[in-house]
């Protein structure tokens, strides 16, 4: 690597704060589910446009619930779970770096992160929420996005 001169220095060091600060605020508003966070048809609504082709049974699962639940969740007026939430805010995150199987995939893959366990496994547990928020953003990064 080159020696760099005082001023490239400062100009160096601002590119890889200004980076950083890029990422986070990505993450911020990437972490954001589709539609409103209180209404579970409008969470619904984006999990199937961020998911093209995944079945109701296989997004049922994800969400813990039955598909005649989900169904009528999917007519909107209710407040979603806290599960619910959290699925629609790892899928935000997850669904530009990864193709819909993909993304749905990383929930039944067992990480070392979650003491082993897949995601799946411990989404309605409220101490892994931050562990699996991180999970995805690390996933994420490490397909390029």
């Amino acid at each position: 690597m080159a020696l760099l001169l005082p001023g490239q220095l400062l100009r160096h060091s601002f590119a890889i704060h200004a980076e950083a600060v890029r990422h986070i605020v990505r993450d911020a508003l990437d972490g954001q589910a589709k539609g409103g966070e209180e209404d579970a048809g409008e969470l619904l609504e984006g999990l199937s446009t961020q998911l093209p082709g995944v079945s109701r049974k296989e997004l049922s699962g994800l969400l813990g619930v039955g598909e005649r639940q989900m169904q009528r969740l999917a007519k909107g007026g209710s407040r979603p779970s806290d599960r619910l939430r959290l699925v629609s805010r790892l899928v935000a995150l997850l669904w530009r770096a990864w193709t819909p199987a993909g993304v749905i995939a990383w929930f039944y893959r067992p990480r070392r992160d979650l003491d082993g366990k897949p995601p799946i496994d411990v989404l309605g547990d409220p101490e892994y929420e931050r562990s699996l928020m991180v999970a995805a953003r690390q996933g994420r990064a490490q397909h390029g996005s």
